[in-house]
């Protein structure tokens, strides 16, 4: 009790506190003065100066104890609008959040984009594997077809998955890393200082990873490669395109293909979390 007090105490403004030190001091003695002179008869026929005394005593006494109160009123009525003040930021750099994210699915319910991007995760997977680093020209020209059949397969999950078009899905994949940066730096530490929810410690680590890999992207994924494709479609016409034409667009769909797997892993941790954005401030 004592130690609450003490706390209570330190956080009165210094000015207060030196009037309280001095005021009730004095108010107490004039008190005393003023009984005293009482049981004398100090004051008979003393009007004037008897209501100046009491007048003085109280305001000695009364003005302390409402500085005191009216501080500390006004700190708490600070502390509750800073309170409010974070958790309505919070609310809707949480709901901006969500709904950049949703809005770049065909589907924004969280089950249906997980999903499809676990599908496009296996495409694209399958579309990688047929491109390892070591695969030579001869191997190119025996796996066509199949690069081909498979760059299909990827391309067909990609529009099945996501309802922006190429060109867009690069800002929209940075305006979500934007988004959660705006959450991690501003809003995170704000509501903490405030009590406010937040969301769990898993959720976080997953969450904060996945705007990190975003944010850090070595290239735009999920690139619109279909006219980059048309080398592969001519290797078995004549004449066929020069093999350092088909080698380099090889080189092409396996740098989407590693940049498509971050991102889409980073998305998954994202859509499989976003639940918990949607609570922040609730």
């Amino acid at each position: 009790m004592a130690g609450r007090f003490s706390a209570w105490w330190a956080d009165t403004p210094k000015p207060v506190r030196w009037t309280v030190y001095t005021a009730v001091p004095t108010g107490v003695g004039a008190l005393i003065l003023g009984l005293v002179g009482d049981g004398y008869g100090w004051w008979k026929d003393r009007e004037f100066l008897t209501n100046l005394l009491s007048s003085f005593t109280g305001l000695l006494l009364g003005v302390p104890f409402a500085l005191v109160v009216l501080s500390h009123l006004g700190a708490i009525q600070a502390d509750a609008a800073n309170r409010r003040a974070a958790i309505h930021r919070g609310r809707e750099a949480a709901l901006q959040f969500v709904a950049t994210v949703r809005q770049g699915f065909v589907n924004p319910a969280s089950l249906q984009g997980e999903a499809g991007l676990i599908r496009l995760r296996t495409e694209n997977y399958k579309l990688k594997e047929l491109l390892p680093p070591h695969l030579e020209f001869a191997g190119v020209l025996e796996k066509a077809s199949e690069i081909r059949r498979q760059f299909d397969l990827r391309e067909r999950a990609i529009e099945s998955t996501f309802r922006l078009r190429s060109g867009l899905r690069e800002g929209w994949i940075a305006q979500i890393a934007q988004d959660w940066e705006r959450l991690d730096r501003d809003v995170r530490p704000r509501l903490e200082e405030v009590g406010g929810r937040w969301m769990s410690a898993d959720a976080y680590a997953d969450l904060r990873k996945a705007g990190r890999q975003l944010d850090s992207l070595s290239a735009t994924p999920m690139r619109g490669l279909r006219r980059t494709m048309q080398a592969i479609d001519q290797v078995s016409s004549r004449p066929r395109p020069s093999e350092a034409s088909i080698m380099r667009t090889v080189e092409t769909l396996r740098q989407d293909t590693e940049v498509t797997h971050d991102a889409v892993l980073a998305l998954l941790d994202i859509v499989r979390n976003v639940d918990h954005v949607d609570r922040i401030g609730s």
